[in-house]
């Protein structure tokens, strides 16, 4: 098995724990890319997804039972803007290919998303969904008549979609927007009514991008995201993760066979190699267009990358990014 490459700005931080250096590498979408990131769509990527949004519904649930949603006072307060997956959507609204597809698709891994729940009936706002209440969500149907959950970056964009016609929205982490969106629906539809981020992914998109188990892709994404969680739980977080990939290619051989398979590496500022992980196969199919997201466990890569005398694991290189370094992977590695 061999590698593939591309020079990559590692940078370290002063943080960390244990005298360990955990860093940055490429904090802003586009910076760090494998190559041919920025050729054509690899043919095996799925062609964008462009439709036609024709009719509205409601998808209603008497209170309490509104399975899978958030329903506290907290998540109607409309306070949401998921800035991340706004600047992937303008780059998919300029140019549709498979890499800027999968930026998207990546983003719904972090932040949170506002569902129209307009046509709600509740009778005490302040106090959340309560017992007598219903709550209404909207969804379309698409020109090819499937039904897709709607979910908004912000309330200006769901303000724009549904007009005079209420105040109420219902915050929800993204990564259970896209999970609800495969379970309970046929597809995502994000920011209809604004033709500068409106985006359609279909359920089996979604469980592409994200994996089988949706909700899985969550956790690392948002910790890398988000910059919150303590160090030392970062890394624990990170071991324990049903949810890591690595990026494959197929090393062609002679004539019309395959010689082997190389996997994705970063190289640093200062030349040292460091081994490559991802949080969802969106991550993957950004960062390395035409490569092939294999699911890993970390303790296989933290042990290959050591045998092979890298430096550290990148972990999501396309954006927002960690770095673990080698003395991080024994210890770790050691627990197990």
């Amino acid at each position: 098995m061999g590698l593939f490459s591309r020079k990559d700005p590692a940078r370290t931080t002063d943080e960390g724990a244990g005298g360990a250096t955990p860093g940055t590498a490429a904090d802003a979408p586009g910076q760090a890319v494998a190559p041919g990131a920025s050729g054509p769509a690899s043919p095996e990527a799925p062609e964008p997804s462009v439709a036609r949004l024709t009719s509205a519904g409601l998808t209603t649930a008497d209170a309490p039972g509104a399975p899978g949603w958030d329903v506290t006072p907290g998540a109607l307060d409309g306070g949401v803007q998921h800035g991340a997956l706004q600047a992937a959507l303008a780059v998919w609204g300029r140019q549709k290919d498979s890499v800027t597809f999968h930026d998207v698709l990546r983003e719904l891994a972090a932040g949170q998303l506002l569902l129209d729940i307009g046509s709600s009936t509740l009778a005490d706002r302040s106090a959340g969904l309560q017992r007598g209440d219903v709550l209404a969500v909207a969804h379309q149907v698409d020109s090819a008549g499937t039904r897709v959950l709607l979910a908004f970056t912000d309330a200006e964009r769901l303000a724009r979609y549904r007009g005079a016609t209420g105040d109420l929205s219902l915050a929800q982490p993204a990564v259970e927007v896209a999970a609800q969106a495969v379970t309970d629906y046929e597809g995502l539809a994000l920011d209809p009514g604004s033709p500068d981020t409106q985006f359609i992914a279909y359920a089996d998109e979604l469980v592409s991008a994200l994996g089988d188990g949706v909700r899985a892709s969550g956790p690392v994404k948002r910790a890398l995201a988000e910059r919150d969680q303590p160090w030392p739980e970062v890394l624990e977080l990170l071991r324990d993760s049903p949810s890591l990939w690595s990026a494959e290619l197929e090393r062609p051989g002679d004539g019309s066979g395959v010689a082997g398979i190389d996997v994705g590496t970063v190289t640093g500022e200062h030349g040292e190699t460091w081994s490559v992980l991802h949080s969802s196969p969106a991550e993957v199919r950004a960062w390395a267009p035409g490569a092939s997201a294999r699911p890993v466990a970390f303790a296989e890569v933290a042990t290959a990358a050591l045998e092979a005398g890298h430096a550290g694991v990148v972990v999501n290189p396309r954006g927002p990014s960690v770095l673990v370094v080698a003395d991080e992977l024994r210890a770790l590695v050691a627990r197990d």
